[in-house]
């Protein structure tokens, strides 16, 4: 009974014992398939001070909290996915994303160590710029300042870095010329006069805007924009003639008819009268 009760203590005590611990990194990209192999813990060990000496019959391994991204196999270590990873939902920032798992590797029967394996997700280009909506409508005035900013919805691309880095350009409709973009800190994206309007000449545009990224092969989303002229009274009313002449006999009563004055002005390609 004594010696029974020696070794359940020894057994006790070394599983109370502080376990070693150890990082390893390994990587791998989205859009794998499920069960693609991301890394092999017995062969990530031969470089970790501490680590066991694992081969694929004297070591175990195991999550100690089974996630839904994960699955690491019982005697070879290797660690896979359990699905098709997707970067943008792990984290709206930052490629690579860092997943932390927490293994615990047995040695033997006794020997517990515990590992954590950052496992970094780099990204791919699989998201194409997006507007909130297909198209917006705005008004501006024909006298509207030359360079003169009106806020427009900018694409958002959720990829990283240059997959995520959007362009944009007037693909159609900037009669002459008449617009351009300007884009600040790639958050604002604004349309400015590139000259002076005239509605009597033109007096809407439908602009086709292309948002394209740097990936490789880049992706494209596009957007209208519906751009009305408005009307800023600048067309002074014009007289038929530039003199009239009249007699006029000094006797005359007082409401006597003397002459009828007209004048004209052009208002979007319409004559009227005033």
């Amino acid at each position: 009974m004594k010696f029974v009760g020696s070794l359940l203590f020894l057994f006790v005590s070394m599983l109370s014992r502080p376990c070693s611990a150890s990082t390893v990194t390994c990587q791998t990209r989205e859009n794998l398939p499920p069960n693609s192999a991301v890394c092999n813990l017995i062969s990530l060990f031969n470089d970790v001070p501490g680590a066991p000496n694992c081969s694929l019959v004297t070591c175990t391994f195991s999550l100690i909290q089974q996630g839904p991204d994960f699955a690491v196999a019982l005697s070879s270590g290797v660690i896979s996915t359990l699905r098709s990873l997707d970067r943008e939902a792990l984290a709206v920032q930052g490629d690579p994303v860092t997943v932390s798992l927490a293994l615990l590797v047995m040695h033997g029967a006794l020997v517990p160590f515990h590992v954590t394996v950052d496992v970094l997700v780099y990204d791919e280009n699989d998201e194409t710029p997006t507007f909130q909506s297909p198209m917006e409508s705005i008004s501006l005035k024909e006298d509207a300042v030359v360079g003169s900013r009106s806020f427009v919805q900018r694409a958002v691309d959720r990829d990283a870095g240059q997959n995520g880095n959007v362009t944009y350009k007037i693909e159609s409709g900037n009669k002459d010329g008449a617009f351009k973009l300007i884009v600040v800190n790639k958050d604002l994206l604004y349309l400015t006069p590139a000259k002076s309007l005239d509605r009597e000449t033109t007096d809407h545009y439908l602009l086709n805007i292309s948002a394209h990224d740097h990936g490789q092969p880049p992706l494209w989303g596009f957007h209208l924009i519906n751009v009305t002229i408005l009307d800023a009274n600048d067309h002074f009313p014009q007289f038929t003639k530039k003199v009239y002449n009249k007699q006029l006999q000094e006797n005359a009563p007082a409401g006597t008819f003397l002459l009828q004055v007209s004048a004209t002005f052009t208002l979007r390609c319409i004559t009227g009268k005033a």
